[in-house]
């Protein structure tokens, strides 16, 4: 190792644009004081949660960076798959200030035993209360003795449902939001997450029971909880005014100062005067790539820009909480506390994190089906107890489950058929030969590389037990087998199904029906024919997003006309039993619009004279319809039965943008599942194996509707 070499290194953030501006700056600054270090900064991905597929992605090619942010969760998955380089004796240097970092971060960056990496954030839950909403209702201010009797006690006397203001809030949209929030409580009546090996639940104790209990109590009792379904709505109505406690962290700091918003920060209500709270540390992550010299500087940078002049630096000026306990003493640190009321308290409450979450690669989906657990109860779909007993059953496969054995999949190139031109014209032949693959080519290349070795690659990965960052294991046919016995799947096929019979029909009846109306001479035709394409033009995101805001239950444009008009306000997307019917609504809304389109260019290509000989032989406007342009317009139907019926079957971004399969799973569909499981649970062979089911039904039904039409004489392909 040459500490003087020059070095390159690469970076992955997985930052904001802006938070990315600030850690380019700090890179610079070392680079000048180190000279012979070169680093190449980027984001790594666009979002942070697609960062860790981007590095299972470059550990498969061999390219990844040497240092890349990462969420704690991941911490175990990317220690299996030995990329990454082992710190554990280098952080026992008296200069490193190991001890400096809380304990909760510094578990989490030691998954298995063995420090990867260092703390990137800490943070913690705090409870953040809104000063107008109880100085409104006279309610005292939430103190650091507080006891949960006095949160729900306060909750109930700030919830008014006339003005749709709620005391707290809770998400039950059944990810990680949903679990940490449910660990502070599991600890501090003495219940453990995972037994002492790590390897069966322990959350369904009497203890996790009687936590769930509370807050289905205030939930479905007491009815002061807003129940928000996708992690996103809590945090600006809090701001807003309209719910009067939450349980946050610093990351909200920033946009309650942007709105103004008065609040309040204090410890967690307590039992029993414990008041534990949880830590969510990220990392910045080391990887090994085989170079000494990269590996050396890697580890300086980051133990640089952690140190409490570099962090500084860098987390203090986002608004982050400091790393070190030593920073306090900072004159950065007393402006940090200055500019966002609340924030030393957070600081203070870092002490009450005394425990971290497991980094056990089972993890994940364990997180997911207690977050599924705690949505039920809360929601009065199920009793507590019977609840976290089933996320329990759930998640045993998963924490006693290990990813150990790899496969390497070698083939051997078979030669090339010998294939030799004409004896005579050879030039010719060839000269035609490369001109076609040169129109060809470009167009086999994108077919092959983004379609093709795609679908076998994800027919490889379906056979095997793969979390996309530790080595494979093949399982044979075993994901296929699992999917029959899967209630989720299962559940994902009827709600898809039920999507599938509601849209399918209705969209081409709409669109015949709107096509025969837009088929006349009338003034305006074309305007009207723009208006009704145009939500096809738009995207599905686009159309979810702003059916968020017309369909919610609270604020949303449809119950505002409902209380207008004196009808029964809905529930809408947050319903179990209207959520399904409402996005086919929204899909019906953007899709009719095809529809017409192809009925419009089937009905003006029906011939004049057919029409015209059926009116001279007496037929009307209806008996024409039925017997001349009915007929005419059998292969659009077909075509379009088939076209409608694959993109039903494939509904996923109106899902995504609206509900994300919620509420209690009442609209999670195949292709949503899919993506639940390869890029949330990080199962990419289960996720390929559904993947694959799905491709086979659609093929089915789309061949038997093609051979149902030419039976019945309708020829549409």
């Amino acid at each position: 190792m040459d500490p003087q070499a020059k070095v390159k290194l690469t970076w992955w953030t997985g930052q904001t644009a802006d938070a990315e501006k600030v850690l380019e700056g700090l890179a610079a600054t070392f680079t000048q004081q180190h000279p012979n270090v070169t680093i190449e900064v980027s984001s790594g991905a666009s979002t942070t949660d697609d960062l860790l597929q981007k590095l299972s992605a470059g550990f498969a090619s061999g390219v990844y960076p040497d240092i890349s942010y990462a969420f704690g969760s991941w911490a175990s998955q990317l220690q299996e798959s030995g990329k990454t380089l082992d710190l554990t004796e280098k952080v026992k240097d008296p200069a490193v200030k190991w001890a400096e970092f809380p304990e909760a971060a510094r578990t989490t960056a030691t998954p298995n035993g063995q420090v990867i990496g260092f703390p990137a954030i800490v943070d913690n839950l705090s409870l953040l209360y809104n000063k107008k909403l109880f100085d409104a209702k006279g309610v005292a201010y939430p103190t650091d003795e507080w006891t949960w009797d006095d949160f729900r006690a306060a909750a109930k006397k700030l919830t008014d449902p006339a003005e749709k203001i709620y005391g707290t809030a809770y998400s039950v949209s059944a990810s990680e939001d949903t679990t940490w929030h449910f660990w502070p409580l599991l600890w501090q009546r003495g219940g453990s997450i995972l037994s002492q090996d790590q390897k069966k639940a322990a959350f369904n104790s009497q203890a996790g029971v009687d936590a769930l209990e509370f807050l289905r109590a205030m939930a479905v009792d007491d009815k002061s909880v807003y129940l928000d379904q996708t992690d996103e709505r809590y945090a600006p109505l809090f701001a807003d005014g309209r719910i009067g406690m939450i349980i946050n962290g610093p990351w909200s700091l920033y946009d309650l100062k942007q709105k103004k918003t008065d609040y309040g920060v204090a410890f967690l209500p307590g039992t029993n005067g414990d008041h534990q709270t949880v830590s969510g540390p990220d990392l910045w992550t080391l990887f090994d790539n085989g170079d000494a010299n990269r590996a050396y500087w890697s580890f300086e940078l980051i133990k640089w820009l952690t140190s409490a002049e570099g962090d500084a630096q860098w987390n203090l000026t986002q608004g982050n909480l400091p790393l070190r306990n030593s920073e306090t003493k900072l004159p950065e640190y007393e402006k940090y506390v200055k500019e966002y009321p609340g924030a030393e308290k957070m600081v203070a409450n870092l002490a009450n994190a005394k425990q971290a979450r497991p980094t056990v690669s089972g993890y994940v989906e364990m997180s997911r089906h207690v977050g599924e657990a705690i949505a039920k109860a809360m929601q009065g779909a199920a009793p507590p107890k019977q609840a976290l007993d089933e996320a329990a059953q759930k998640s045993a496969i998963a924490l006693a489950g290990g990813l150990t054995m790899s496969v390497l999949f070698a083939g051997r190139r078979r030669p090339a058929a010998h294939v030799s031109a004409p004896p005579s014209g050879r030039v010719r032949w060839l000269h035609r030969t490369l001109t076609g693959w040169g129109f060809a080519g470009p167009a086999t290349v994108l077919v092959v590389g983004l379609s093709i070795f795609p679908a076998v690659w994800a027919f490889l990965i379906s056979r095997q037990k793969w979390n996309g960052i530790s080595p494979a294991k093949p399982i044979g046919w075993l994901n296929y087998e699992l999917m029959a016995q899967d209630p989720d799947l299962l559940a994902a096929v009827r709600h898809t199904l039920v999507f599938t019979v509601l849209f399918v029909p209705a969209s081409i009846f709409l669109g015949m029906l709107v096509a025969v109306a837009l088929n006349r001479p009338i003034k305006l035709v074309g305007f009207y024919r723009t208006c009704i394409f145009i939500p096809f033009v738009a995207s599905a995101a686009a159309t979810g997003i702003l059916a968020n805001f017309v369909f919610n239950p609270q604020y949303g444009a449809a119950n505002s006309v409902l209380r207008t008009l004196g009808l029964p306000q809905q529930q809408f997307l947050e319903s179990q039993s209207q959520a399904l019917a409402v996005i086919c609504l929204i899909a019906l809304w953007g899709q009719v619009g095809f529809t017409v389109v192809v009925y419009l260019a089937a009905l003006q290509d029906i011939p004049k004279d057919v029409v015209e000989a059926a009116r001279m032989d007496g037929a009307n406007r209806r008996q024409v319809f039925r017997h001349v342009t009915m007929p005419q317009l059998g292969p659009v139907t077909v075509f379009t039965s088939i076209w409608q019926t694959i993109t039903a079957l494939q509904l996923f971004d109106l899902v995504f943008t609206t509900t994300r399969g919620g509420p209690l799973g009442a609209t999670q569909t195949i292709v949503y599942y899919v993506y639940t499981q390869a890029f949330k649970l990080t199962k990419f062979g289960y996720g390929s194996a559904v993947a694959y089911g799905l491709f086979a039904a659609t093929m089915l039904i789309t061949v038997g509707m093609i051979l149902y039409s030419r039976r019945s004489k309708i020829e549409a392909f």
